[in-house]
């Protein structure tokens, strides 16, 4: 990881970062999030979120942020599931393969008795080699297969999903 890298829970000050961060990946199409978040909308859903149960953690380098976590519910609605959370990750491109995620998905998994998890997945693009090289660097497994369940401007594309229990 580089040096001098901090990662602590986001503040709603670091919204701004995060949606840029999170927009660049919608554009490069590295999620199913065809349309580009509004900077108004997502900092209203921040300011609702529940920061204990559901954490957004931020990569800090020289005071910018340059990439960013979430764990989020799965399923919220039904009880059985509340310790199955769902993992996303973003970095910023001009710091990608410089161990920003991994030490993102380590600070998180390093965290789970405060997130209260016992098991962790992400549902991502099928052809996304980087962020399959960084979950299985940190011992998640294929665990699902959606074939052609996407819309990607016309596009079919397969989604996956690869899980870790604790």
């Amino acid at each position: 990881m580089l040096k001098n890298i901090s990662i602590r829970l986001a503040t709603i000050n670091d919204t701004k970062s995060i949606v840029e961060i999170y927009n660049e990946g919608i554009r490069n199409r590295q999620n199913a999030i065809l349309d580009e978040i509004m900077l108004r909308a997502y900092h209203e859903k921040f300011k609702n979120r529940d920061l204990t149960e559901y954490p957004i953690f931020v990569a800090i380098l020289n005071d910018e942020v340059i990439g960013w976590i979430s764990i989020s519910p799965y399923r919220a609605n039904r009880r059985a599931y509340l310790k199955s959370k769902e993992v996303s990750f973003y970095i910023d491109s001009n710091h990608t393969g410089k161990g920003v995620g991994s030490g993102l998905l380590k600070y998180v998994i390093n965290s789970r008795s405060k997130i209260n998890f016992d098991s962790l997945f992400a549902i991502l693009l099928a052809n996304n080699q980087h962020s399959i090289y960084l979950l299985k660097k940190f011992g998640f497994s294929l665990w699902g297969y959606m074939p052609k369940v996407l819309d990607m401007d016309g596009t079919k594309s397969d989604a996956i999903i690869y899980g870790r229990n604790f």
